[in-house]
C-alpha cells in the first residue's frame, strides 16, 4: 500500500489495532522505540495522550478511540481517493500490447485496428494505444523465441 498518512498516524493506527508497540513495531518493521518516539510525537502535536501504556500492552484513551475513529476514515477516504485517481489514469490510455513474429504476424489485426480507433467517441485515437512485440526485443542470443515464451503474461501493465 502506498503511505498516504503521515508516519505517525500509520504508526498510531497499528499501535491501536495491534494493543502493543512491540506488536506494531513488528507489524511495521521497525524497532519499539522508534514507535514509542513516534507515538510521543504525534501525542505533543496534539495535545492530548492517546494511550494509557500498561507493562502488557496499550489501550486507547477517550481522546484515542475518538482520534482512532477519525484516522480510520481518513484512511479509508485516502484509500478510496487514491483508488479513483489510478482509475482515472488506467481510464485515459490503455496499452494493448501484441506479440509479432516471422511465424505469427499480426498484420491481419492492423486494419481492425485502424478502423476501431477511427471509429471510437469523438474520434478520440489517445484513449488507447497499441505496442507490437517482436522477438527482436528480446536478445539476439538465438534465445529469442525461448525468451518470448518464458516472458508471457510479465511485466503487463
Amino acid at each position: 500500500m502506498f503511505p498516504i498518512l503521515s508516519p505517525e498516524v500509520e504508526t498510531f493506527l497499528t499501535v491501536s489495532r495491534a494493543g502493543s508497540f512491540t506488536k506494531a513495531a513488528d507489524a511495521l518493521f521497525i524497532t519499539p522505540t522508534a514507535v514509542m518516539k513516534r507515538i510521543d510525537k504525534l501525542e505533543k502535536g496534539i495535545g492530548a495522550e492517546l494511550f494509557r501504556r500498561f507493562k502488557t500492552g496499550v489501550e486507547l484513551t477517550d481522546a484515542g478511540e475518538l482520534f482512532f475513529r477519525s484516522c480510520e476514515a481518513m484512511e479509508a477516504d485516502s484509500l478510496k481517493a487514491l483508488e479513483k485517481v489510478r482509475n482515472a489514469a488506467d481510464a485515459e490510455t490503455k496499452t494493448i500490447r501484441l506479440g509479432n513474429s516471422i511465424l505469427n504476424s499480426c498484420e491481419p489485426f492492423l486494419p481492425l485496428w485502424t478502423r476501431s480507433q477511427t471509429a471510437s467517441p469523438g474520434g478520440n485515437s489517445g484513449l488507447c494505444r497499441l505496442r507490437m512485440i517482436g522477438t527482436e526485443s528480446f536478445g539476439k542470443s538465438g534465445n529469442s523465441g525461448r525468451s518470448l515464451i518464458s516472458s508471457m503474461g510479465r511485466a503487463i501493465r
